[in-house]
């Protein structure tokens, strides 16, 4: 089952998204992603410049509160996936690099999450983190919504439009 939560009408308005994605064995996750430039004015913080045009991560919040065994550790991330986060998973302000951003979520939240039962490693974290970005690509979203207003007037539920552009 997944839930889509919007916190306003436009979503480039919006400060944040947040994606639940439960698959049965009371594993669930939440997917927090946030558009730079609305957080940027809403945290009133020092931002980059140059900031990413596109949704970007800004964490994934697993429902156990069960810590792992794994610490935070860059090495034991794959340069691929590291390549990935640091496009979609930036820190954006000035006082926070990269590695400190991903150190403070693995710290806060992924220490915390589980798959089949069994504490994630980071690697399996961040990969998962990722995926369910791609999965739940909220700029190709956007664009299927505003097409779809464009090509009808017919007002439609998100929750109807979502199982008609995404079915399982």
């Amino acid at each position: 089952m997944v839930q889509v939560q919007f916190a306003g009408l436009y979503l480039l308005a919006l400060i944040s998204i947040l994606v639940t994605e439960i698959n049965g064995n009371d594993r669930a996750f939440k997917l927090a992603l946030e558009w730079p430039n609305s957080f940027c004015i809403e945290q009133k913080s020092k931002c980059k410049e140059n900031l990413p045009s596109d949704w970007i991560i800004h964490g994934l919040w697993p429902k156990s509160k069960v810590k792992s065994r794994y610490m935070f550790n860059l090495s034991d991330i794959s340069n691929h996936t590291r390549k990935l986060m640091k496009n979609w998973w930036p820190s954006i302000t000035n006082n926070r690099t990269d590695e400190d951003l991903w150190r403070h979520e693995w710290e806060k939240h992924g220490i915390f999450a589980k798959e089949n039962g069994s504490d994630m490693t980071l690697t399996q974290y961040f990969e998962k983190t990722i995926h369910l970005k791609t999965k739940y690509n909220i700029s190709q979203i956007s664009t299927r919504l505003q097409n779809l207003h464009n090509s009808s007037n017919k007002v439609m539920p998100l929750s109807s439009f979502l199982k008609t552009k995404f079915p399982k």
